[in-house]
């Protein structure tokens, strides 16, 4: 597979070493990975969509975000997209955030641990990325077994 992003059984998304020309969201480079499979030109991807002409390119090549799915929706099925295609675009939609959104509730830390990510986040490696998503899900999972009842 050309692209970085694969999905599981599990409907997650797994970060692969990045092999393609442009960096792209999750949703994104999903996006382009239909558009390829359907043997669509981006200008006929983007009017399938009700979307301008250009604005395909722009995502791909990293000058935009992809659409929001809420507002191409009703469009995918005129491609023909299954149930689990479209699945698999939510998911991704929801592995793209535009913008992290912190409670207002949320410790200090929480929002220490955020702007020195988003400080840092130009001299970050993707590499580091994945490391760091590694290590979270890995405090994740071991919070939630300490969490669970015990048997």
């Amino acid at each position: 597979m050309l692209f970085p992003i694969a999905l599981t059984a599990k409907s997650e998304i797994n970060l692969r070493p990045h092999t393609g020309i442009f960096d792209m969201s999750p949703l994104a480079t999903l996006l382009r990975e239909i558009r390829v499979g359907l043997g669509l030109s981006q200008v006929n991807f983007a009017s399938a969509l009700s979307l301008k002409g250009p604005y395909i390119s722009e995502v791909e090549t990293g000058k935009r975000y992809a659409p929001l799915l809420e507002n191409i929706a009703p469009n995918l099925e005129n491609l023909g997209m299954t149930g689990t295609q479209v699945k698999r675009l939510y998911t991704a939609e929801r592995m793209s955030p535009r913008q992290v959104k912190i409670p207002p509730t949320a410790s200090q830390e929480v929002f220490i641990c955020a702007a020195t990510l988003q400080e840092y986040m130009d001299w970050l490696e993707q590499d580091d990325f994945i490391k760091l998503t590694a290590f979270l899900h890995s405090l994740a999972s071991k919070r939630s077994q300490q969490e669970a009842p015990n048997n």
